[in-house]
């Protein structure tokens, strides 16, 4: 029971997630040195330039985004590829139709190149990367769900650990039906 409850609570914590993250547009740049934000120190390939209503003087620079394509702008049937990237901020892109400006490395990633532009989700930060301490005598659950559409496979793998780091409690499942009989069981349950 416990192993539902956890898988569960990954489940609407995944949603959620989505639900936060905000509608953009996506472009992508191949020259990446100097930038706005740095001049000529090189901060590696999953970079972005921001686009004008993003920018905001500069506030920008350094700040760290997950973007996910979301579909097509333009004639190009299916460009993503289903998967999301984490981009830092580096550059602004002045008069960009983008949201973002992504370099090559991080649109391959999202979609195909041959699209050019693409419709985006995007969320600041990507703290579900990082695990915290949770305060005293609390439990923290850190969950990493992913499914693939090509497959229709899914993996859910979830870790509850107290304020100490102990584990508590790990849960892994694989199968896409597997998850959904989960989800549908609890909410049976929770009805």
């Amino acid at each position: 029971m416990e192993n539902y409850s956890l898988i569960f609570v990954c489940m609407v914590a995944y949603l959620v997630s989505f639900a936060s993250a905000k509608p953009g547009i996506a472009t992508f740049y191949t020259k990446y040195i100097p930038s706005a934000c740095f001049k000529n120190q090189d901060h590696g390939k999953m970079i972005a330039a921001a686009g004008d209503a993003l920018w905001k003087n500069g506030a920008m620079c350094g700040k760290k985004f997950t973007v996910k394509c979301t579909g097509p702008r333009n004639g190009v049937r299916h460009p993503c590829t289903g998967k999301s990237v984490t981009v830092k901020v580096v550059d602004q892109c002045p008069g960009c139709p983008s949201t973002m400006d992504l370099s090559r490395e991080a649109f391959e990633i999202i979609a195909k190149p041959v699209a050019g532009i693409i419709n985006i989700d995007y969320k600041k930060g990507n703290d579900c990367l990082k695990w915290k301490k949770p305060e005293h005598q609390t439990i923290k659950i850190n969950c990493s769900p992913s499914w693939t559409s090509e497959s229709g496979w899914a993996a859910i793998v979830a870790v509850a650990r107290d304020y100490t780091r102990k584990v508590v409690m790990a849960v892994q499942t694989y199968s896409a039906r597997a998850v959904e009989v989960m989800a549908i069981r609890m909410g049976t349950k929770l009805s």
